[in-house]
């Protein structure tokens, strides 16, 4: 609490990510004790999709959590790249993972009442180099879901800038 007090007072930082209330219990136990108070910065919690086995956000108790903390900002991690949805989830939950995805981005708007959602496309420019159509099918799954922001996340850093320019050109293109 302490840190995120004097990171917000600074006035360096419109955004400060808090943590992962849904898995680490004490960043749970600072997001119910600051929920009710304003900052200057936006506070952004961090979760992910439902899990691909389920059919409804609701059905994912590890989510419930979010309900308890009514976040204003939040920033979810979905999975666009085939190949680690594959190792994952298995080849039978691909299309899942999508409406997952979609699905997720719809619940944290309209039955949170997130104010501005953003979506970490984890290893997105690994997914785009793997499959450009999944990946696509990943980001327009968030887009159509309502989120607001979208990462596009080179998670294993490995990509040049002159390529980076390249994929990101195409990926805003489409």
């Amino acid at each position: 609490l302490k840190l995120l007090e004097k990171l917000d007072s600074s006035g360096l930082f419109d955004y400060i990510e808090a943590g992962w209330p849904v898995k680490d219990k004490i960043d749970h136990k600072l997001a119910m004790k600051i929920k009710d108070t304003r900052f200057n910065s936006k506070i952004v919690w961090f979760t992910r999709t439902m899990k691909p086995c389920y059919d409804s956000v609701t059905e994912d108790q590890d989510l419930d959590v979010l309900r308890e903390i009514n976040p204003e900002y939040l920033n979810f991690f979905a999975k666009s790249n085939i190949f680690n949805v594959t190792q994952e989830f298995g080849k039978d939950k691909i299309e899942k993972n999508i409406v997952s995805i979609r699905k997720s981005a719809e619940y944290f708007k309209n039955e949170l009442g997130v104010k501005e959602l953003h979506c970490d496309l984890e290893h997105a420019v690994d997914g785009y180099k793997t499959d450009k159509d999944y990946f696509f099918r990943c980001l327009d799954a968030a887009i159509d879901g309502g989120v607001d922001v979208i990462h596009i996340c080179d998670t294993n850093g490995s990509n040049l800038p002159i390529f980076m320019r390249a994929y990101l050109k195409d990926i805003k293109d489409h």
